[in-house]
């Protein structure tokens, strides 16, 4: 659902008809990393289309503030979107991931419209430092039609990876973006006897590329990490269940459920009837009535988990297999795993030559 948000702002911003086209002639100060190349001024809005090059010594995440706005002879005009670079967001916090090395990535700030021609300051934060994302003395002059960027291919030649995450009905859900490709996971422990602290991985993969990728169960890898002394970590691989002992489990749990509903009082008979068969004193005709009347109320109970489980069906997401996901396509199910001793487990999903690793703290 994200990277369709994001292809229908390309789509808005390479449809939207300029009024005038402005190039970046000089900026007196700014993000060193960064160069704004060009500006267009539409109907409603501004677009500010800007180019960073960041060299890194490990992985970094970076977005923008959302207070940005762009000041023009003293008035302030908001930023309205922001593509490739996100803007902070408390409910939907989401960052653009710049991994080790030299980082490439185009973006697009559209900001309330404001007059171009008179020169304007990008401002971030007032005070300057390494988190201000600020740009004074922008001057600008007119080009022609023919000079103006292709948004969609701009966009896509420095598209970054986009990770992030959100709550949803008390649940909170990671998710990375990647070249049209989304993955959502979230991790849940599970009590019960058979899956006795085991984890269940909800997956959600949602295909908006221009080509087919795959979900290869196989190769997904999870692993515990334990912290040690000195920041030394331990990490032990997981085992991941096959998903025909998830639907084995989930197919259990529906009928435990099923039975404590309906069966209080006849399960109450059938400990009565269990007492009165093996008692010492029962003779052996006896004791085959009370194994007939058992029989019995073991029908009984059957027929009424039989009927609450008709009239309660229930939908669970499925186990996934490897399964091909074409272009408009989506897959979600849940990978389960067994528990081992540790401080947080990472679950890392290779698609389409990329490892999407989601890591999650555990309570012990």
């Amino acid at each position: 659902m994200k990277k369709t948000v994001t292809i229908i702002l390309v789509m808005c911003l390479a449809s939207i008809i300029a009024s005038a086209q402005w190039k970046v002639d000089s900026v007196k100060s700014g993000e060193p990393n960064t160069k704004l190349l060009q500006v267009i001024e539409t109907e409603n809005s501004v677009l500010v289309y800007a180019a960073m090059e960041k060299e890194c010594t490990s992985t970094e995440l970076i977005n923008i503030n959302r207070k940005i706005h762009a000041k023009v002879n003293g008035l302030k005009y908001k930023i309205l979107k922001s593509v490739n670079l996100p803007i902070e967001d408390e409910a939907d916090c989401k960052y653009a991931v710049l991994s080790k090395g030299v980082n490439e990535i185009n973006f697009v700030m559209e900001f309330e419209k404001f007059p171009v021609e008179d020169g304007f300051d990008i401002i971030e934060n007032k005070k300057e430092g390494e988190d201000c994302f600020n740009f004074h003395g922008v001057v600008v002059s007119r080009i022609d039609s023919s000079k103006v960027i292709d948004t969609e291919r701009f966009l896509d030649n420095g598209a970054p990876v986009i990770e992030g995450k959100n709550a949803k009905s008390g649940t909170q859900y990671l998710y990375y973006i990647r070249e049209g490709v989304c993955i959502t996971c979230n991790a849940e422990c599970q009590e019960g006897e058979w899956f006795s602290q085991d984890e269940l991985f909800y997956i959600d993969i949602v295909n908006n590329s221009d080509h087919g990728i795959m979900f290869d169960l196989d190769k997904v890898r999870i692993v515990g990490n334990k912290n040690k002394a000195k920041g030394k970590i331990e990490s032990t691989p997981w085992i991941k269940y096959t998903p025909e002992s998830y639907e084995d489990y989930i197919k259990q749990l529906d009928y435990d459920e099923a039975r404590y509903q309906t069966s209080s009082v006849l399960n109450s008979i059938g400990s009565q009837i269990n007492r009165e068969k093996y008692h010492t004193e029962v003779n052996s005709w006896e004791r085959i009535g009370w194994e007939a009347l058992g029989a019995l109320n073991e029908h009984a109970i059957q027929n009424r988990i039989d009927e609450y489980m008709k009239a309660h069906p229930k939908e669970h997401p499925k186990a996934l297999r490897t399964e091909s996901i074409a272009p408009g396509e989506s897959l979600h199910g849940y990978v389960a795993s067994k528990r081992k001793r540790a401080d947080e487990v990472e679950i890392t999903i290779p698609i389409d030559g990329y490892d999407f690793s989601f890591s999650f703290r555990l309570k012990n």
